[in-house]
């Protein structure tokens, strides 16, 4: 459970199906995530399990680029 007093703010479980699919369940507080911290995470952990882990010294999006995209919108 998301609790923003006493946290957890942000929870993952990972379990198998009865298929036997591998599934990763994340939850965080709209507080702590918004949509463009949630499309770098997916984003992130797509290329992880791709085997091609993503290779950066610095954020994956830039604050400018960040403010360009939410002018946008």
């Amino acid at each position: 459970m998301i609790d923003i007093e006493q946290g957890p703010v942000f929870s993952t479980h990972h379990f198998v199906t009865t298929n036997g699919s591998y599934m990763l369940y994340l939850a965080a507080h709209h507080l702590v995530v918004d949509l463009q911290s949630c499309f770098v995470v997916v984003n992130d952990l797509e290329s992880v399990l791709a085997n091609n882990p993503p290779r950066r010294s610095g954020p994956s999006v830039t604050y400018r680029k960040y403010i360009q995209d939410q002018q946008l919108h």
